[in-house]
């Protein structure tokens, strides 16, 4: 069941329980990006379709004297909601609504009827996973990263270290970053951060500090931004991993690690 801010909304303390038309389950809706033709059937889907932040419809019934700390407690700046069985998740959320039902002087209890948003989706690992360093022994290699997503990772941080030459990290949706100056810094690393689309200069003692900016030495793929999204490994659909592809000139003492936080669908 739900927390906010870490207190659970079933709570015999403050006599709070979730009610059973909660949805929690929220709808999964795509935003299509497509190309039209006229005169021609169908269309061309242009780039990988986003998904739209999710809506959570609660209700919870409160004994009257509590109904302003539940309302607080949902209003409050920076609040994220959780489960209660897995408190290493949580997601921000914006407060669209919340109306009380039920205040006549006759009423011990009260209903009220929350409309949350879920800006970012899904839920995200409270922490940070720095990936530990691994070797690139061959031109090609692929990376199984953040097993049993099932959510897109569109904020992580990758890092290539090493006198590579040049480096192309691809995800498997088929958006990449790639070197356009060859990179022959040994004891240094090319540390890129999908959020900003930024790279930077970085150690491979301490690759997620970032140096200089070297962006102006990277090329990115159009539209859609590089992000871990999960992959189907074996055709089971149990079996799910982020997969990086790692392209290189150079592999002789070039290692490869990525830090973010898993994502994973509200429900």
């Amino acid at each position: 069941m739900y927390s906010i801010c870490d207190i659970p909304l079933d709570n015999e303390a403050m006599g709070w329980s979730i009610q059973s038309d909660s949805e929690f389950m929220p709808e999964l809706q795509m935003e299509s990006t497509e190309l039209r033709t006229p005169g021609i059937d169908g269309y061309k889907k242009i780039s990988r379709s986003p998904r739209i932040a999710p809506t959570l419809p609660l209700v919870i019934r409160t004994p009257k004297e509590n109904l302003n700390t539940l309302m607080a407690l949902f209003a409050q700046d920076d609040a994220y909601i959780s489960l209660v069985d897995t408190p290493t998740r949580r997601a921000f959320f914006e407060l669209y609504s919340m109306k009380p039902k039920g205040l006549t002087p006759f009423d011990e209890t009260v209903e009220v009827s929350i409309a949350l948003g879920i800006p970012g989706v899904y839920w995200r690992d409270r922490d940070m996973t720095y990936g530990v360093s691994q070797p690139i022994a061959n031109p090609v290699e692929y990376f199984n990263v953040f097993p049993d997503i099932s959510g897109k990772i569109n904020d992580a941080q990758i890092f290539v270290g090493g006198a590579f030459g040049h480096v192309e990290v691809r995800d498997s949706g088929g958006s990449f970053v790639r070197t356009t100056k060859i990179w022959a810094h040994p004891g240094y690393g090319m540390l890129y951060i999908a959020e900003t689309r930024r790279a930077f200069m970085a150690t491979v003692a301490d690759p997620w500090i970032p140096l200089g900016d070297v962006s102006d030495g990277i090329a990115t793929s159009g539209g859609s931004r590089f992000q871990i999204e999960p992959y189907l490994i074996a055709d089971d659909p149990d079996d799910r991993t982020g997969r990086i592809k790692v392209t290189t000139d150079n592999q002789s003492g070039v290692t490869f690690r990525v830090a973010a936080r898993g994502a994973y669908l509200v429900e």
